[in-house]
């Protein structure tokens, strides 16, 4: 099923994170992007069928010029409910300069909380039976101190161990607030 985390703090940072494994034709890999660049700072995620993800993928990239309503109009319309477990996520700055987290599951539920000034704002994509164990350590990494990219990470790696369709290669990237086109895309890291 795999993982996908996003992560806004206090509507100044922005982080976004995947595993990378993929089961295509019964072969394991663990070199497969989950995370696209859409336009600049806006990000699609996805977890689940990979091919099916694609298409969506495909569809949105398509739509590179237009605003952050219109990609999340044309995405919600795009995947329909339908019995492959799946999610899809699409996240980043909007054009006024906040961040934002949109996800959709194959049940037809959208997930958009309200990114603050003040607080961690967050989101998990992946299996729901798993999801509230992961969310735990990422939360307990956090009140340790740990920083948010690391925090993350090792959340991906931890959750690695518990489900063998996550992989502990993972892709992640950072991008600090101001008007899109302001400053370079967003770090990007492997692990």
């Amino acid at each position: 099923m795999s993982i996908v985390v996003c992560v806004v703090n206090c509507n100044r940072t922005f982080y976004i994170a995947s595993d990378r494994r993929a089961v295509t034709g019964g072969v394991v890999r663990d070199d497969f992007k989950k995370i696209v660049e859409l336009r600049p700072r806006v990000y699609f995620a996805m977890t689940g069928l990979a091919e099916m993800g694609l298409v969506i993928r495909d569809q949105l990239e398509r739509l590179r010029n237009s605003t952050v309503t219109e990609l999340l109009s044309t995405a919600d319309t795009v995947f329909q409910p339908g019995p492959i477990r799946m999610i899809i996520m699409i996240a980043g700055q909007r054009e006024e300069g906040g961040f934002f987290i949109w996800q959709k599951n194959n049940r037809g539920q959208v997930l958009a909380p309200d990114i603050t000034e003040t607080h961690i704002v967050y989101s998990f994509a992946c299996r729901s039976e798993l999801s509230q164990r992961f969310e735990t350590h990422f939360k307990c990494q956090l009140e340790t101190g740990e920083r948010i990219a690391n925090a993350i990470a090792d959340t991906i790696r931890y959750a690695s161990t518990v489900d063998e369709s996550i992989s502990r290669e993972h892709d992640l990237i950072c991008v600090e607030r101001g008007r899109a086109g302001e400053s370079e895309p967003g770090d990007t890291a492997r692990g």
